[in-house]
């Protein structure tokens, strides 16, 4: 899923740079509004509720007194919600197109050359993506979290080097593939991450939860971004979001178990044994 969204990032940037080079900047705001509506139709045929049989099945599970507020507030969600922070802090580089805005701040180019770069970049990006998935499916999720985050805070570090040193455009292109390539090893993980532990009978809450940490960290995490730019310059607001990255791989390393469980193959008609019961998040289910 996130390999598709990282296919539509790929092509977006390009055609809208194009759009804006041989027309006006205003124009590919308007395509978009415009593919927005189309976008919507489709969901009208293809996306279904789930069924009342299913809904009422996972009510009936629910114990006296056990509310999804509970349920989320034990220490492996709390420190995954934790981690999540940091994790939206140190990829607000790409997501709110920072390293983008720099590179017209330092180096003055037009939008067209913008949407070359990210169409490079995401073209680099979007193999590992998937490459990522199965890593996450074959060997566990923290076998991409924690070298990831620590790649994404290695690749702001260098940012932070040539904000620093005020190093050619080519070197800067060279440095924003490295952290688009970084920031591909991530691509999913945390979502993944909280897929797993999500609780079985109150998953909207939980994901309208989580929602609202990783929004609230990307909303603060400019702001933090400008202040660390207008009081140490460039290179401050860099090692700021790299020291994001190396934090949410600290965490993670430390403090968040692998919620990785593998499938139990059995003939038709027979169940697991009691032991066989996946664990999410070292914490079993009641």
């Amino acid at each position: 899923m996130i390999g598709v969204e990282s296919a539509g990032k790929l092509i977006g940037p390009a055609v809208g740079g194009f759009i804006a080079y041989i027309s006006d900047v205003r124009v590919p705001f308007i395509v978009l509004g415009i593919l927005a509506l189309l976008a919507v139709i489709p969901s009208f045929k293809l996306i279904h509720d789930p069924k009342k049989d299913v809904m009422r099945a996972q009510k009936a599970q629910e114990g006296p007194g056990l509310t999804w507020l509970r349920e989320v507030m034990v220490f492996p969600i709390i420190i995954i919600c934790i981690v999540q922070v940091f994790v939206q802090m140190s990829r607000s580089s790409a997501g709110n197109g920072i390293l983008d805005l720099y590179a017209v701040y330092a180096y003055g180019i037009g939008p067209e050359i913008l949407g070359i770069m990210a169409a490079i970049a995401g073209a680099v990006a979007l193999p590992i993506t998937f490459m990522a998935g199965h890593v996450m499916d074959r060997f566990g999720r923290r076998k991409t979290i924690i070298p990831g985050f620590t790649l994404v805070g290695t690749s702001m570090m260098v940012m932070a080097f040539i904000a620093a040193t005020h190093l050619p455009f080519p070197v800067y292109v060279v440095a924003l593939i490295l952290a688009q390539v970084c920031q591909a090893v991530t691509h999913g993980s945390m979502q993944t991450l909280a897929s797993d532990v999500a609780p079985a009978n109150a998953r909207g809450k939980f994901f309208g939860l989580w929602k609202l940490i990783g929004e609230t960290s990307t909303f603060i995490s400019p702001v933090m971004f400008t202040f660390f730019s207008t009081h140490g310059g460039f290179p401050a607001s860099f090692i700021y979001l790299g020291l994001s990255g190396y934090i949410a791989a600290g965490l993670t390393l430390f403090f968040v178990k692998e919620t990785l469980s593998r499938p139990v193959t059995m003939s038709a008609g027979t169940q697991p044994a009691p032991s066989q019961e996946p664990e999410t998040a070292g914490v079993r289910t009641q």
